[in-house]
């Protein structure tokens, strides 16, 4: 739910709930994100639904294919001068198929039990904020690194998220260190500042 904000404080009158896009099912409202992901200086909003089930990407993404269970997905609400809006929202996914509203593939592929969108993080830049999303429990080997995780980087634009040159980070990425392991979990808690006076910087937790 949204409560607005008064010159005096949050103004309970105004509660109201936000519901999600179609399919938005799954523990929606796991993990939220505010952040300005089209650089219109109004907020927006990530929602992270980590137990959703996503259409898989079947054979050059049909629309035939079958549903993967607890795959994940993220939707995002676009702000105005009226408030978040379904005009515009965006549902982001694995893989890498475009079927609209239905869900753009950031890259990756859809697993069942990756819980894709279980955190988010922004990463805050002179125009479009940049939103970051949790896959945890994303397996990077058939028998070994089974819950290793990894994260998604999708940049903010003018138009809004940009999933077209979204790519991927893990603790396999060529200068992230550390090797990923089985049950690491990367990316389960992250977080986003700027500690050295240039652009934001992202802090990935590996609490396992």
């Amino acid at each position: 739910l949204v409560i607005e904000g008064s010159d005096t404080g949050l103004d309970t009158s105004t509660e109201r709930s936000i519901g999600t896009l179609a399919a938005g099912r799954g523990r929606a409202g796991a993990s939220l994100a505010w952040g300005d992901f089209n650089g219109d200086d109004i907020g927006d909003l990530a929602i992270g639904i980590p137990d959703s089930a996503v259409r898989g990407e079947g054979f050059a993404c049909s629309q035939f294919a079958l549903d993967v269970a607890n795959a994940g997905e993220v939707q995002v609400f676009y702000g105005s001068n009226n408030g978040l809006s379904e005009f515009g929202a965006q549902r982001l996914v694995q893989g890498r198929c475009d079927r609209g509203s239905t869900g753009v593939g950031v890259g990756d592929s859809i697993e069942d039990g990756d819980r894709f969108g279980s955190s988010l993080t922004v990463l805050r830049g002179s125009g479009a904020d940049d939103l970051v999303i949790g896959a945890p429990f994303e397996d990077l080997g058939l028998v070994d690194k089974i819950d290793a995780g990894i994260v998604h980087v999708v940049r903010g634009l003018s138009g809004g998220l940009y999933t077209s040159d979204a790519f991927v980070l893990s603790q396999d990425t060529a200068g992230v260190g550390g090797g990923a392991e089985s049950g690491d979990q990367f990316g389960r808690i992250r977080g986003s500042g700027n500690f050295n006076g240039g652009p934001a910087d992202l802090v990935v937790s590996v609490p396992f």
